[in-house]
């Protein structure tokens, strides 16, 4: 009776692994980039549109910065009619109505946003200083943004509407490419504090920044996953760049790109889907896509990795089960 009852009750965990043995495989050979952009000229620092169907991103044309809109479902490309001289790292609106960026156009690095509605721009900073890599909050309400003009790169954030400034960070090493918690509480930004370029949290209302990574080699242009429970990151760990995701609480990093090219400026699916990111895989600069999951159990002997399970190939068993 009691074997009888212990078969029965297996039933569904094998049914479970054989079923998520089939979604890993699917995982597996979903891991090799998607090409997403496929034109001559080098395309970078791309952002995902607030509903997931479009990608904002840079392309460098005729030694021009500029913007360009690709949707998913869509071979064709739209460059932003934006009367400035040079325009650099996107970042959306929350409603998807207005992007903002840096350019040079008035003689020095300033933030400007462009209206989708009324095909204009507006000039956001007027400091002296270098106002670059401009990141608007979920909430829609800031944006954050990196600038010298206290005299060392620091993390500060502004009114869409522009006016008073608030500085974030306030150290004498370099901080650089903030990015946005979900519920908008927190940045996370990449510091040469520790004396090497790692991933740290702060409180948007400023507060003691927390050290998420560590380790000799350089981790930076952090991203939030869109339920806040991970970071991607670009890391240059095992000699080469590659994209990362860590616990925004802290921990083990797990690698999610593989191939041997350099890879950056990875950019989350408001899904939790895909990570989008630039690299150079064929060549010159594209944009690329991958997965999001990250490899998190593994059945190793003598030291040689077997099968590693995914955490998207469990939930989708379990799906199917459930």
């Amino acid at each position: 009776m009691l074997k009888s009852t212990l078969k029965i009750a297996l039933y569904p965990l094998i049914i479970i692994l054989l079923i998520s043995t089939f979604f890993l495989l699917t995982a597996f050979f979903s891991k090799y980039p998607k090409q997403f952009t496929d034109t001559q000229y080098d395309e970078g620092a791309p952002s995902w549109s607030p509903d997931g169907t479009r990608i904002a991103y840079t392309a460098l044309e005729q030694g021009i910065n500029k913007i360009w809109i690709k949707s998913l479902n869509e071979n064709n490309a739209l460059s932003l009619k934006i009367s400035l001289s040079s325009h650099f790292f996107p970042s959306w609106s929350p409603d998807g109505q207005e992007i903002v960026f840096h350019s040079n156009a008035s003689g020095n690095s300033d933030l400007w946003i462009y209206s989708f509605k009324t095909g204009r721009v507006r000039q956001v900073t007027f400091d002296l200083g270098s106002d670059i890599l401009p990141k608007w909050s979920p909430d829609g309400q800031k944006i954050a943004f990196v600038s010298n003009r206290s005299g060392n790169r620091d993390i500060w954030i502004i009114s869409p509407k522009g006016g008073s400034v608030t500085q974030i960070t306030n150290h004498p090493a370099e901080d650089s490419y903030p990015a946005w918690s979900p519920d908008s509480d927190q940045i996370a930004f990449s510091s040469l504090r520790s004396g090497n370029w790692d991933i740290w949290l702060v409180s948007a209302s400023v507060g003691t920044p927390f050290r998420l990574t560590n380790n000799p080699s350089l981790d930076d242009t952090p991203v939030w996953s869109p339920d806040g429970q991970e970071i991607a990151f670009r890391s240059i760990r095992k000699g080469q760049s590659h994209i990362w995701t860590v616990a925004a609480s802290g921990g083990r990093p797990q690698k999610v790109t593989y191939e041997k090219s350099y890879k950056c400026y990875p950019t989350w699916s408001p899904d939790g889907n895909m990570i989008a990111f630039q690299s150079n895989q064929n060549g010159q600069e594209d944009i690329l896509m991958v997965p999001a999951s990250s490899f998190f159990f593994s059945l190793s002997i003598t030291g040689k990795k077997l099968i590693s399970f995914t955490k998207w190939a469990i939930h989708k068993a379990a799906e199917v089960i459930l």
